[in-house]
């Protein structure tokens, strides 16, 4: 009868102990579980931001593309516009010769291609340049309609 207490009395701390051991493990899980959830709620969330802040990129990319495309249009034009009042009809007819054709510019125009050449990834050295250019095709071209 002592034995069969006893191994009652066992049999009691071990069910304890298996039950303790149980309720913790489906604690631990259920704690995994919510923490889970809120990690899967904050990525939604984030992906959610990253789709907005994605979305606003682009329409930005769109309106700097489309504003490049007009202002190349626009520089087409003008550098068309320019040069019909730069070189004289008749020049652009071809009745000229080559030898009697004026050079407008020359000097400034190869002291920027110059510069173009050697600073092709950043064109910002070249700005005085390009000012000196402008500054003479300018100058010729109010002298052209002058005459």
């Amino acid at each position: 009868m002592v034995q069969d207490f006893q191994n009652a009395a066992l049999q009691g701390e071990w069910d304890s102990f298996r039950t303790g051991i149980l309720t913790r493990r489906n604690d631990r899980h259920a704690k995994l579980a919510a923490q889970n959830a809120a990690l899967q709620q904050q990525r939604q969330m984030r992906n959610a931001q990253s789709a907005q802040r994605t979305a606003a990129l682009d329409e930005r990319m769109d309106a700097l593309n489309a504003r490049f495309a007009d202002g190349a249009v626009a520089a087409t034009y003008n550098a068309q516009r320019v040069h019909d009042a730069v070189v004289p009809a008749k020049e652009a007819a071809g009745t000229n010769s080559p030898k009697e054709k004026v050079q407008h510019c020359l000097g400034e125009r190869a002291h920027w291609i110059d510069c173009q050449t050697k600073y092709a990834a950043d064109s910002r050295p070249c700005n005085a340049y390009l000012s000196a250019l402008e500054q003479c095709v300018s100058k010729t071209v109010m002298d052209s309609n002058m005459v």
